[in-house]
């Protein structure tokens, strides 16, 4: 029996476009600066999903330990089980940009080797007032601190940052 997948297409503002397959078993990184729109978006795919009668789990683990110990063996328990599609709207890569490393896209790079590799990786990406006004907690300096240490990430990880995004799947 074929499992059952849905199509999804993310579109951007600016027209950037990311089309992939999901089917349980795969796992879905959302990172990105806090106010890009990955919880939101998480949500918007998690709703898709459900709707295609597919199951999935959110997870969105803020410490590094969780994402350093919990989010590998999720990923690679989740593709031996084929249980659902997971979706992590924090990873890794995310507390690189929190910590402020000065080597934050070296680092990615390394742990892109080692890390076990998630199936889709979507790189959100926002204007600086953009995400004060969504988080008014977050200052200007510290949103544009944040946007190029997650620029040089998505450098390293070969990955297109997408703003304000519409979701479709069929």
């Amino acid at each position: 029996m074929k499992p059952v997948s849905l199509d999804v297409s993310i579109v951007d503002r600016r027209g950037a476009r990311l089309s992939f397959n999901l089917k349980p078993g795969m796992s879905v990184a959302l990172i990105g600066s806090d106010g890009t729109g990955k919880t939101t978006a998480a949500a918007m795919l998690a709703e898709h999903l459900s709707k295609a009668g597919i199951a999935c789990e959110r997870h969105h683990w803020y410490r590094w330990f969780q994402a350093a110990l919990f989010v590998p063996v999720a990923v690679l328990l989740n593709r031996r089980r084929k249980a659902a599609v997971k979706i992590f709207d924090r990873t890794i890569f995310d507390n690189l940009a929190t910590w402020r490393l000065s080597f934050a896209g070296l680092a990615a790079a390394g742990i892109d080797r080692c890390y076990p590799r998630f199936d889709v990786v979507v790189y959100f990406v926002a204007t600086p007032e953009a995400i004060v006004r969504r988080r008014p907690e977050i200052e200007i300096d510290d949103a544009r601190s944040a946007l190029k240490l997650y620029g040089e990430i998505g450098s390293a990880l070969r990955l297109v940052g997408l703003d304000e995004i519409t979701l479709t799947s069929r």
